[in-house]
Formats: C-alpha cells, sequence, structure tokens
C-alpha cells in the first residue's frame, strides 16, 4: 500500500521566504506611494509657482501704462537719474546687467511727474504726483526686480525711494527700456517707451539650482550653469506718453513751433474715479 506524503504550510504564520517577498513588495509599495506622493507636491509647487510668474507679468502689462503712459514732462536720459531738475522728468535707456554692483542699490530709470487726475463731464481734477522706476539687476542666484513708487496725492514732486514703493514685479531675467527703435539723444522728449521684460520660472523647487542669467549664458558662463529646468516669460510692452508735450514743426502765428502732445490737444485724466 503506497504512502502519500502531503506537506503541510505551517498554520501559526510565514516562512521566512513568505515575510522577505512579503517586507519587499511593502517596501516597494511604501518607495512607489512616497515617490508619487513627492511628485503630486513637485507638480503642485510648479503649478503654483507658474501662477504667481504669470499673474506677476500680466499685472505689470496691466498697470505699467498707468504710470509711465501718464508722463507730463519727460526727456530721455542714458545717465544716472538723481532728481526731478527744473521740474523735468527722466527717463533713463536702460538694459538690465548681472554686475552685482548695480543690484544694490537698485538703479532708477525713470523719475518724472504723472498726471492721475479723474475725468469729470462738470469739473475734471488734475492730481499731478512724483513717480519713480527702480531696478535691481539680476545675479547670477538672486532675480531682477522692478519697484514703482509714487507720491500721495496732490504732493507734486517729493523724494521718492525704492523702500517705499507701491508695488513690485520679481522673478526677472531681463529688463531693458528704450524708445523702441528710433533714435533719441538724451534731452530729447520721450514720445514712446518700449519696456521689454523677461520673467523665469522653475520647475524644480530646489531654489540653490536656480540661476537668474539670460538665456544666451545659461550654458556658457560657470556661474549660470545648472540643471534646473525652467521657463522664460517675455512682455514687450509699447507705452506711449500721451500728455508729454512735444514740440512740432509747425509753426504759430508768433514764430514759434506749436507744441502739443503725441494725440494734438487732447489732454487725458485717468479712466474713471479709482486706479492709481
Amino acid at each position: 500500500m503506497m504512502t502519500t506524503k502531503r506537506f503541510l504550510h505551517n498554520q501559526n504564520g510565514m516562512t521566512l521566504v513568505e515575510l522577505m517577498v512579503a517586507t519587499a513588495a511593502s517596501t516597494l509599495i511604501i518607495l512607489g506611494g512616497a515617490m508619487l506622493l513627492s511628485s503630486i507636491l513637485e507638480a503642485d509647487a510648479f503649478t503654483r509657482r507658474s501662477a504667481d510668474t504669470l499673474e506677476t507679468a500680466q499685472a505689470l502689462e496691466m498697470n505699467i501704462p498707468h504710470y509711465v503712459g501718464q508722463a507730463i514732462n519727460a526727456q530721455w536720459t542714458d545717465i544716472d537719474i538723481t532728481n526731478i531738475g527744473g521740474g523735468a522728468g527722466e527717463i533713463r535707456t536702460f538694459r538690465s546687467s548681472r554686475d552685482a554692483a548695480l543690484a544694490t542699490p537698485p538703479t532708477t530709470v525713470g523719475a518724472f511727474i504723472r498726471e492721475a487726475g479723474y475725468t469729470s463731464s462738470t469739473n475734471p481734477g488734475s492730481d499731478l504726483r512724483a513717480t519713480g522706476l527702480y531696478f535691481k539687476n539680476p545675479t547670477a542666484t538672486t532675480p531682477g526686480i522692478l519697484f514703482v513708487s509714487s507720491s500721495n496725492p496732490g504732493a507734486g514732486i517729493t523724494t521718492l525711494s525704492s523702500r517705499n514703493a507701491e508695488m513690485f514685479f520679481d522673478n526677472i531675467v531681463e529688463f531693458e527700456l528704450s524708445s523702441g527703435g528710433v533714435p533719441v539723444d538724451a534731452g530729447d522728449t520721450v514720445r514712446m517707451v518700449e519696456m521689454r521684460v523677461v520673467f523665469r520660472k522653475f520647475r524644480s523647487s530646489e531654489q540653490s539650482e536656480w540661476r537668474w542669467c539670460p538665456t544666451m549664458e545659461m550654458n556658457t558662463t560657470a556661474e549660470c550653469r545648472s540643471g534646473a529646468q525652467y521657463t522664460d516669460i517675455t512682455k514687450l510692452i509699447n507705452i506711449p506718453l500721451r500728455n508729454n508735450v512735444v514740440t512740432s514743426n509747425f509753426e504759430a502765428e508768433t514764430g514759434s513751433n506749436l507744441e502739443e502732445t503725441v494725440y494734438g490737444d487732447v489732454y487725458y485724466y485717468r479712466a474713471g474715479g479709482g486706479g492709481q
């Protein structure tokens, strides 16, 4: 009579092999979950950074024309701006660099009086405010920042600085102010300002790897090299100075040249009752 041998599992626990397999599987599940959670958190952080950078770029595009475009009696300069001398404001032709010496304190790129008054069918009110634009140049490891300062209503010409800025725009890689391709000399009346601003957002949350160099320098300059992935957002804003008086080629009856604004003899107040 043949006897059949039966191998029974231990009903009181797991074999060593089974325990090792279960432990390995659990470890893989935990690691997989941790990696998935990390990916989710990283994606969420990138989404929030992207939204913040895009919001900053849109805010600049919407608000800057209300300040620069309302400038009165502003002229071009290519040197440091110290004040509004004799009532004449200045806007500087400017291109940012990564010169650390120019990062602190911020460079004054505009100082002028602007019209912040309101329109009314019966009693329009003029409100001239001192306005300052200041730019902190980016370095390899710090972003550029544009500051906008303004005096209080009715204050006129007064001392301003970047420290009392009422708004600022950060995460900037490149910043330029120019006449938009029209040749100008120092002292020429400003008709239009072309502002070019490049913002940067990073995919990685590791800020030690972030670099704020122009794209052309990211792989060619040692201090700019980094493995961090990024995306740049470029804003090109053309701003006519609609209240800035220019001298035309037409002569008045007195023999002197007529003066008018870019849009003729039309004077603009701020639209609506609110705003800057």
